[in-house]
């Protein structure tokens, strides 16, 4: 999924080659930073700052408004939302003991699950010129019902350039459980990611990336200050430059790493577990690489659901806007729940929903000002206005869809000042953070040996089901219909919860369409909701 929790230039230091997992100097994996502990620590800071106890921050933390609004929720598939990794975290292997090879050699790994490292083409476009491969990383938890075996479910978590094997070991269980036992459950580290090799990276320590996100302090991106913005052009062309470097020195990676090249990765693993088509669950950007998979290889489709829609031809374009057009209605949305769980249930309860805003807003406004420290985290850690906004997960309600379509046409034709001014507007407290994406894609200075041009529609050999959170931050349900009209009989879900994917909000509807979806292929009704078995800080519904 889309990582706005973290300091705005961090996700495209690391080129989807995440700088968070740096190899060791035993070249092992290295996990993620606590993540959810960082999120506590936040929560915390900012009660304190809004006057709250201590001890109260730390009681009500779990429920209070910066738990939810915060990427600090595992539902949300997204790895960078974690606790401590797990005893079976992607650290704990040493993928490079796998021997690569052409056909998969699966080695038991972690608790019971499957591991190996498959060699496939490094240059799909090369005409048999070159014998440069990639070692891809598989990680699979086998079926349990072998008698009723119905073959692979493949899993991309989003990103782009999450560890599919990261999640596996974070989320994996609970998705293969909704799948179905009679299903092997499989995700992949896209090529240049994670335990992939070779591997793009742009920021090899912790070190680096932290003194690297500490150089732009508490400066938010503004347009409008010119000095501001050649700050942060300057350091996007810092980026595009070390990545290009450590391209460079690792087969020139950086320009096989294209979404057309992990849909084709994604072909040659179905072809090599002895499957004729792909069966394919994917969260977030994993929707992006559905849509280029579903239009690239129309006839190899089985199963494909997608999950947190983002618009394709949007990201193609490197906009990076159509996926806020809902975010501050959402924000407000959370204000409505905060006052409807009460004092126990919110740290951040008011009289009316408008008081709770006022008051999350004062917040925000006293960090900018005066940042927080934290000196018994570890590292110690202080809490800037730039930290808060990062990690705001923004839930969304409709908005016309008209103004997605503004900010395109700002994007396209008007200058980045005016793109800049337009995702503000329609998305002021998160908008420049997901503006700055778009302006690295700018200076970004290694093109793909491989781009698919082509549209992405197409009638694919069995219907595509989209399940889709009603307000969704990062894939708006504007979005997810725009996708739906251009892949002929495709189903939607609506689950009428808040988050970014439908894990975000666990539903046992949703889990039982999306299990008979995998094991008969058939779709749910029109106008299918569900409803979720949680909410934001009322918590369990529906009798559960």
């Amino acid at each position: 999924m889309y990582g706005t929790d973290r300091k705005v230039e961090q996700a495209s230091a690391s080129a989807s080659a995440s700088p968070r997992c740096p190899k060791s100097n035993k070249h092992r994996i290295v996990g993620r930073p606590n993540r959810r502990a960082q999120t506590l620590l936040v929560a915390v800071a900012v009660a304190v700052t809004a006057g709250f106890p201590v001890a109260a921050g730390l009681r009500d933390v779990n429920n209070a408004l910066y738990n939810t609004v915060c990427q600090g929720n595992l539902a949300t598939a997204d790895a960078n939302s974690t606790s401590t990794a797990p005893s079976n975290s992607t650290s704990d292997f040493d993928w490079l003991s796998l021997k690569p090879s052409t056909d998969i050699q699966w080695t038991s790994c972690y608790d019971g699950h499957q591991c190996a490292r498959l060699l496939l083409p490094l240059d799909y476009q090369s005409n048999g010129t070159s014998n440069a491969t990639t070692a891809i990383a598989l990680r699979m938890i086998p079926a349990r019902n072998r008698t009723n075996y119905r073959g692979t479910v493949l899993m991309n978590p989003g990103g782009p350039g999450e560890s599919g094997t990261l999640y596996m070991g974070l989320l994996g269980p609970s998705l293969a459980a909704t799948v179905g036992d009679s299903f092997d459950f499989l995700s992949f580290d896209p090529r240049g990611v994670g335990a992939s090799t070779p591997r793009l990276d742009c920021v090899t320590t912790s070190s680096e990336r932290d003194i690297w996100n500490m150089q732009v302090g508490n400066q938010l991106l503004d347009a409008s200050d010119v000095s501001l913005l050649n700050l942060y052009v300057a350091r996007a062309q810092l980026v595009g430059a070390r990545c290009a470097a450590a391209s460079a020195l690792n087969e020139d990676i950086a320009q096989y790493m294209s979404t057309a090249s992990v849909a084709t990765d994604m072909l040659n693993i179905v072809e090599k577990l002895g499957q004729e088509k792909l069966q394919y669950w994917g969260f977030s950007y994993g929707t992006i690489l559905g849509q280029y998979f579903a239009a690239m290889y129309p006839d190899k489709i089985e199963r494909m659901v997608l999950d947190g829609v983002y618009d394709g031809n949007n990201y193609r374009a490197s906009l990076w806007n159509s996926n806020v057009i809902n975010n501050e209605a959402v924000i407000d949305s959370l204000f409505t729940f905060c006052h409807q769980a009460g004092p126990s249930g919110c740290a951040l309860y008011d009289s009316t929903p408008d008081a709770i805003r006022d008051r999350f807003f004062g917040v925000l406004e006293s960090v900018k000002h005066a940042p927080v420290a934290i000196p018994l985290a570890t590292p110690p850690l202080v809490v800037t206005y730039l930290d808060l906004i990062g990690m705001i997960n923004i839930k969304a309600a409709p908005a016309p869809a008209a103004a997605a379509e503004q900010l395109r046409h700002a994007a396209r034709g008007r200058g980045y000042a005016a793109f800049f001014a337009d995702i503000t507007r329609v998305a002021p407290t998160v908008g420049a953070l997901w503006a700055v994406y778009h302006l690295e894609c700018t200076q970004w200075p290694v093109r793909p040996k491989w781009r698919y041009t082509g549209a992405l529609a197409g009638s694919p050999a069995h219907p595509i089901l989209i399940v889709q959170p009603k307000f969704d931050p990062a894939g708006p349900l504007h979005d997810a219909l725009e996708v739906r009209k251009r892949y002929e009989g495709t189903g939607l879900l609506v689950q009428n919860s808040y988050g970014h994917t439908t894990p975000s909000a666990p539903s046992a509807c949703t889990a039982r369409y999306v299990r008979e979806y995998f094991e008969t292929g058939t779709l749910p009704e029109e106008g299918t909701v569900c409803e979720p078995d949680v909410l934001p800080f009322v918590g369990a519904v529906n009798g559960n």
